[in-house]
């Protein structure tokens, strides 16, 4: 936002007009989001009795390192509650020293109880971001989509070496389609109770993982950082919904992981805050790994939404882009009412945003209906513009595999071309802080 020192009373009219006539049209945009994004309202709701414990830490413990024990050593023995033993209990040790359970009114007050327990905080459900979405019946037109052409993947040396792009990406989300000869899928974990594998039963997980790293070989489409190595990280369910204990149990994975993850992408949000996702997201940080998350599709300040609002994550707005290049001229044909080179008007914007990237009709891989392995689909939201930069990450990662998260940010962010760039640029973004246009023609 730009802090006036005066303003006129005519200009506060015309000003208010103006928010009036954006909150209308964001409201449409999301509704029509909604209408078609298979998970009705993203309303946060709490899960009856189930908590997210995180302990104290002893200090020194290395970034990425197991967690001391003690601490649950000290539960077990004053309270007669073992973590540990329980069905029911999601137990953190690399991200966050903590878990998760569900547990009796007197279990948690015996829990909060003991001085070795930093924070008890509600378990809430979470979801993916609400998108627009319609199968494509033929398969692709061309493998290189407006996109990648956008942000000039096409032309970037990393992206074009042989044999793919020697970074890892790691998809928390839905799952990722196992069998899809676009993904290069190495790894696949669910965190979804009572699933398990991490195979995409809602396509939205494997739409974002193709955006990012899609393959080169002339089949479908490719991505960003075409062959990157994908872990998929199944935290969503079929519906697309989780909860922060399961998002935070793959963040816990990645973190004991570090040395094998580049990039984590998270197309997800809540509107309230968990103090123990921020804690997990900054120690992973601290581990060496990127998190790229998307801005969110309410068409308002991303600092009201978690992950988006977290410091240390590199979060994404959308554009519109119709033709892959700049100057206007071509608007979507599956989205009638946005513009070509403006902000998408369902995009969440403001001082959390870093970058901007194409989100707008994007089509890529998926997975619906059955083990349809060769299946693609065409999606609308910030979903699809954070994989974008996610697969940039993954190419800083590839030339640079010492860069530091803040690095990898940094040098995308150096990379990206400015909203009022003649050729690059875009318009309509509704704040004050002009987040660039991810661009990796030269990484």
């Amino acid at each position: 936002m730009v802090d006036l020192l005066v303003e006129s009373t005519t200009d506060a009219r015309a000003e208010a007009r103006g928010d009036s006539e954006r909150n209308s049209e964001a409201s449409q945009a999301r509704s029509r989001l909604l209408d078609e994004s298979g998970i009705g309202s993203k309303q946060s709701k709490a899960i009856p009795n189930r908590y997210i414990i995180t302990m104290k830490e002893k200090p020194g413990i290395a970034p990425g390192a197991p967690a001391d024990q003690g601490q649950m050593d000290s539960l077990a023995a004053n309270l007669r509650f073992d973590p540990r033993s329980r069905t029911d209990t999601i137990v953190f040790r690399h991200a966050l020293s903590g878990f998760a359970a569900t547990l009796s009114p007197a279990e948690k007050r015996l829990i909060e109880s003991d001085p070795n327990v930093l924070a008890v905080e509600q378990d809430r459900v979470v979801s993916r971001l609400p998108v627009k979405r319609s199968l494509v019946a033929t398969g692709p037109s061309k493998e290189l989509q407006p996109g990648v052409q956008r942000v000039e993947g096409h032309l970037s040396a990393t992206a074009n070496a042989p044999g793919g792009v020697d970074a890892t990406i790691a998809i928390i989300d839905t799952g990722i389609n196992l069998n899809h000869p676009d993904l290069n899928v190495v790894r696949q974990k669910s965190f979804v109770p009572g699933v398990a594998t991490a195979e995409d039963d809602d396509g939205h997980g494997s739409n974002v993982a193709a955006i990012a790293a899609a393959r080169k070989d002339g089949h479908g489409t490719v991505g960003v950082a075409p062959g990157a190595r994908l872990w998929a990280l199944k935290a969503l369910d079929k519906d697309g919904n989780g909860s922060w204990s399961q998002i935070i149990a793959a963040i816990d994975y990645v973190t004991q992981h570090a040395d094998k993850v580049d990039v984590v992408n998270m197309s997800l949000s809540d509107t309230e805050q968990s103090k123990a996702l921020d804690r997990a997201i900054s120690r992973s940080v601290d581990a060496g790994v990127t998190y790229v998350v998307a801005a969110g599709n309410d068409a308002r300040d991303a600092k009201v939404e978690a992950p988006s609002n977290h410091p240390r994550v590199l979060t994404v707005s959308a554009i519109t882009d119709g033709n892959g290049r700049g100057g206007g001229g071509a608007n979507p044909a599956c989205e009638p009412d946005e513009v070509d080179d403006t902000f998408a008007t369902f995009s969440n914007y403001g001082r959390n945003v870093r970058l901007a990237a194409p989100g707008v009709c994007i089509e890529a891989a998926t997975k619906r209906d059955g083990n349809n392995v060769d299946t693609y689909e065409v999606m609308s939201g910030t979903s699809m513009a954070s994989p974008h930069a996610a697969g940039g990450a993954a190419l800083v990662r590839a030339r640079n595999k010492g860069a530091t998260p803040d690095q990898v940010m940094n040098t995308l962010i150096n990379e990206a071309k400015a909203q009022n760039d003649p050729v690059y640029g875009f318009t309509g973004d509704p704040d004050g802080y002009p987040e660039p246009l991810l661009n990796v023609k030269n990484l």
